[in-house]
C-alpha cells in the first residue's frame, strides 16, 4: 500500500509491505495524469529509495561494532536478510583468500557463523512477550 501526504492528496510519500514495514520515498511521486506514467514514477522511486536503504545497511554491516540484533531491528526485514548474506560473503571470502597464511581462520570464520546462527535461533525461541 501507499501513504498519501495530508494535505496534498496526490503525493505518495511511502510505500508499505503487507507486514507493515514502511520505505519512506525520497522523491515523493504526485499520483496525477497517466496512470502508467506516475506508477512507472513510483516504480523508479521506489527503488531508488530501497537503494539508498541497502547503501545505509552496507556502511552499518560494515562498522567494526556491528550489533547484529541492532542492525535487524533498524532495517526492513528483507534488508536484514540481504545484510546477512552481505556478511556471510564478505566473512567466507575472507577466509577463503587467508587460508592459505592462516590455517585457523576457516574454523574461527565457521565459529563466527555459529555464533550469528545461535543468535538468530534464540530470536526465533524466545517469548514474544
Amino acid at each position: 500500500s501507499v501513504k498519501f501526504h495530508e494535505q496534498d492528496y496526490n503525493k505518495i510519500l511511502s510505500i508499505s509491505s503487507s507486514e507493515g514495514e514502511v520505505v519512506n520515498l525520497e522523491r515523493p511521486v504526485r499520483a496525477e495524469g497517466s496512470v502508467e506514467i506516475w506508477l512507472n514514477g513510483l516504480l523508479k522511486s521506489s527503488q531508488d529509495a530501497i537503494h539508498c536503504i541497502i547503501r545505509q545497511a552496507f556502511h552499518f554491516i560494515n562498522d567494526t561494532q556491528l550489533d547484529l540484533l541492532d542492525f535487524l531491528t533498524k532495517f526492513q526485514a528483507q534488508i536484514g536478510i540481504l545484510g546477512l548474506q552481505m556478511v556471510w560473503t564478505r566473512d567466507s571470502e575472507l577466509a577463503l583468500t587467508n587460508s592459505k597464511l592462516d590455517r585457523k581462520v576457516m574454523g574461527e570464520t565457521n565459529n563466527k557463523f555459529l555464533d550469528i546462527l545461535n543468535t538468530l535461533i534464540g530470536q526465533t525461541t524466545k517469548n514474544l512477550d
